[in-house]
């Protein structure tokens, strides 16, 4: 069980370089919504640079998308959708850092 998480842990790491290689290849991808990366709400920025570092920058922003699509398809106004998207982001990063899986961790 463990074992393939250790395995795409060890991938993600090995392919950049460093952290501002990943933050340089999300910037494209967000740029490709019409979004600034560096510009995005501190606690999903940095969830999100968290999950790219455990799991991939492509994982981590087919994640984004699909939670944006879910949350923006429900009920409510913008600014609730917005802080959907906040808490979810704020648990999601909770969890790995629970996991072991924070920056510090990785590098």
């Amino acid at each position: 069980m463990f074992g393939g998480l250790f395995k795409k842990l060890t991938e993600a790491k090995a392919t950049y370089a460093n952290v501002g290689d990943m933050q340089v290849e999300l910037q494209g991808k967000f740029a490709t919504l019409g979004m600034d990366f560096g510009s995005l709400h501190p606690t999903i920025h940095g969830a999100v640079l968290l999950e790219a570092m455990a799991f991939g920058v492509a994982n981590a922003f087919a994640h984004f998308e699909s939670f944006s699509v879910y949350i923006g398809e429900g009920g409510g106004s913008e600014d609730e959708k917005a802080q959907r998207l906040i808490d979810l982001y704020e648990e999601r990063s909770n969890v790995l850092k629970e996991m072991n899986l924070d920056a510090k961790r990785l590098h």
